[in-house]
């Protein structure tokens, strides 16, 4: 795979200013030693203003884009660095963006909406993945045993939407997997109609249930099952404090209060297990009302971002608020394609996944039946340079464990017996999240503390991922 990464961190002039400076490397193209140059945002302070204040039919789309370029192509090596991704030979390039935690001017701009003057828009004319990165100490494989099952999780809850639209594209994405990987479907909705609507269809890997009261509730419903795979349709606020607010079932009997789930809360669900989590929710990968560090830049890390860092691979969310048909359009195609990507991944043995042709298929997905032409449509129409997706920068793997040899290319860095010990602890785990998902509620306190903490151990012997602090006190307390 082509790709082109531009690292932006803060630096001080000589005249003990500070600003924020960039670099740009191309992996497997030798460039020229070249100063970092810096970010010059104040001269396009109007374009990116316009942007964000933009009404939904303002041409300033293609305004934002063709600055962003500009900014880039100040540096010395711009042209080289893009030439592979940008080759019109180049099928499976990506740009990935790496920002330090001062750079929060830099990581508040809109570079999905970047723009190449004959190439054009890099993530919708194109198809090149706009993707970034934050770097995370470890980076191990996603695991899995052959025996086991993919589970996906869809929380469909927000407030003022009877979520037919989402499970419509969700149920679609399911749908398309054929049977060489079993999996196993729970989604939690708030209205009581979308659920008996769900469990009516029959499908014995689907089951609908009603979100329950109460972040804790919840959370416990989501540990339960485990997911592989989780998206949550809901609101969302950006800020210092990042929350989701989800409508849950005491909508059906006249309840007006939502559920509200913190930074913390989702951790506790799925960091254990999760190694993709879509929050199809308004302004969760926003930056832009985080708190000032104190050095003249705020010190900014979305919501999304501070996932990825405390160890869920992958998070897809949103930089602004989006509307219904669009994120309904967005999320729909983008697990489409990542369930496939996913499945093929697993009936080969493991391997890489690459998950930016999914995230660049589905941000264009949005704009598949614009009232206008697509070309004009993707300079109007801003929503589709919302989605962000953020990842670690170590590599992404899969690995399934037994049922065959390892996939080509793989190293055999495990003897037989470890093999073994892998897969009886994937099986185990498997037995102990389908006991606390089919049967939790009638277990006393006491068993589900302690299957959980069986499975919390599972979870870190396989991955290495261990869980955090904050987490393992809410656990004992």
């Amino acid at each position: 795979m082509s790709v082109t990464r531009i690292r932006f961190d803060r630096a001080i002039g000589h005249d003990m200013t500070e600003y924020t400076q960039f670099h740009i490397e191309a992996p497997g193209v030798a460039l020229r030693d070249a100063p970092r140059p810096p970010l010059q945002i104040a001269a396009h302070k109007a374009v990116f203003d316009a942007f964000d204040a933009a009404g939904p039919d303002d041409d300033v789309v293609r305004a934002a884009g063709d600055a962003l370029w500009t900014c880039l192509s100040v540096h010395r090596n711009t042209e080289e660095a893009f030439r592979p991704i940008l080759n019109n030979g180049a099928t499976d390039g990506a740009l990935r963006l790496a920002f330090s935690d001062l750079a929060g001017d830099a990581k508040a701009l809109p570079w999905e909406a970047l723009r190449e003057t004959q190439a054009g828009f890099l993530c919708f004319d194109r198809r090149i993945p706009i993707l970034r990165e934050v770097e995370t100490e470890t980076s191990p494989d996603l695991q899995i045993a052959h025996t086991d099952t993919l589970r996906f999780l869809a929380v469909i809850g927000a407030r003022g939407d009877d979520g037919q639209g989402e499970w419509a594209r969700l149920h679609k994405a399911l749908r398309s997997l054929d049977g060489k990987v079993k999996v196993r479907a729970l989604i939690l909705a708030s209205r009581q109609d979308l659920e008996d609507e769900i469990n009516a269809i029959g499908d014995p890997q689907i089951r609908a249930e009603t979100i329950p009261h109460g972040a804790d509730a919840l959370v416990a419903r989501i540990e339960r099952f485990g997911p592989h795979v989780a998206h949550m349709f809901c609101h969302g606020y950006a800020g210092a404090q990042s929350v989701l607010e989800i409508e849950d079932g005491s909508v059906n009997y006249g309840g007006t209060q939502p559920t509200w789930l913190m930074r913390g809360d989702l951790l506790r669900a799925l960091s254990a297990k999760a190694w993709l989590v879509v929050l199809n929710a308004c302004s969760l990968a926003d930056v832009a009302d985080a708190e000032d560090g104190g050095l003249g830049t705020p010190e900014t890390a979305s919501l999304c971002e501070d996932l990825v860092q405390s160890g869920i691979p992958v998070v897809v969310g949103m930089r602004g608020p989006m509307l219904a048909e669009y994120a309904h359009a967005f999320g729909g195609a983008f697990h489409e394609r990542a369930l496939k990507a996913l499945r093929h991944a697993i009936a080969q043995g493991g391997g890489e996944l690459d998950l930016g042709a999914c995230f660049s298929e589905a941000c264009c997905a949005i704009l598949a039946n614009p009232p206008l032409p697509p070309m004009l449509a993707a300079a109007r129409i801003r929503d589709w340079t919302f989605p962000v997706m953020t990842l670690r920068s170590g590599p992404l793997r899969i690995r399934v464990i037994g049922g065959g040899a390892a996939p080509a290319g793989a190293a055999p860095d495990e003897d037989e017996a470890t093999l073994l010990a892998r897969e009886e602890a994937i099986g185990e785990r498997e037995v102990l999240a389908d006991m606390l998902d089919t049967r939790g509620d009638m277990l006393p306190d006491d068993a589900v503390r302690e299957i959980r903490a069986r499975i919390a151990e599972l979870e870190a012997q396989l991955s290495g991922r261990a869980r955090p602090a904050e987490d393992t006190a809410l656990d004992e307390a």
